[in-house]
């Protein structure tokens, strides 16, 4: 699992930001612990000034504190990213557009979610596409453990969605710890995307919004694990008997209403 954030510049008092004309961006890496527990030196609640300076390679990031009259000067060693493999698999928009993109409010996955908190092992995510106007689309978690099995179903037909575009029937297995992490930031955002590529990366970008009203976004990408052919067609076949008995309860629905009409 791969998770970054935005920060825009006009986030802050004063941005700075001097670079070699041939790059355009500095990359190096830290602990995030440190920069975690450093900011919460004096309270998450307080209102801390912070300065944040990186000179360059083979420096240390520097963090300046203030709190009142008091002044503390933090510094985090850094080392450089280099070659790292393992960043290329999560590469998400190599090959066009992604298979699937839903756009919803963070509230209802954040409810979704938590439903599976309590479960052990993988999550498998299910993406039904719309057939014909026939079938709306839907997006399922599902968890089988030895508490027992579970599935959670967000339904397209009920306006859940702002966006639903699905080009087809996808099914992933992913961790369960790692939709966890997402969990805990949907509290503070308004909204979602989740996107899949035909690599079956999942993405969740999600928007937060700021008391300045200048949106911060953060963005989470997992790979899947593994799910054999047979499990994904048990899937849909499963998905396909749900839909039949749908449509046959909003058929004897209406007839219900029909025969109401005409008693009348």
């Amino acid at each position: 699992m791969i998770a970054s954030v935005e920060l825009s510049c006009n986030l802050f008092k004063n941005y700075k930001f001097t670079v070699d004309a041939d790059l355009n961006s500095v990359q190096f890496q830290f602990p995030l612990q440190y920069l975690i527990d450093a900011l919460n030196l004096y309270g998450a609640s307080n209102l801390t000034g912070v300065h944040i300076c990186y000179p360059g390679p083979e420096n240390s990031l520097s963090l300046l504190l203030t709190e009142t009259e008091v002044l503390t000067d933090c510094k985090i060693r850094t080392r450089d990213i280099g070659d790292d493999n393992m960043v290329s698999d999560f590469r998400f928009n190599e090959n066009g557009p992604p298979d699937v993109k839903l756009i919803l409010k963070s509230t209802v996955l954040h409810e979704a979610l938590n439903e599976l908190e309590w479960m052990e092992n993988s999550v498998r995510l299910t993406v039904r596409a719309a057939i014909e106007q026939r079938y709306c689309g839907r997006l399922s978690f599902s968890v089988d453990g030895d508490a027992g099995n579970l599935t959670v179903t967000l339904n397209d037909k009920e306006e859940t969605f702002t966006s639903f575009k699905a080009d087809a029937n996808h099914s992933y297995l992913y961790k369960l710890s790692h939709l966890m992490r997402v969990s805990k930031a949907l509290s503070h955002t308004s909204d979602s995307c989740i996107r899949i590529n035909d690599r079956g990366v999942l993405s969740i970008q999600v928007v937060i919004k700021s008391e300045t009203k200048l949106n911060t976004f953060a963005e989470f990408h997992m790979l899947p694990t593994e799910l054999t052919e047979e499990e994904v067609q048990n899937v849909f076949a499963s998905n396909e008997d749900e839909d039949e008995d749908m449509q046959d309860n909003q058929n004897e629905e209406q007839s219900q209403a029909e025969d109401s009409m005409l008693d009348v």
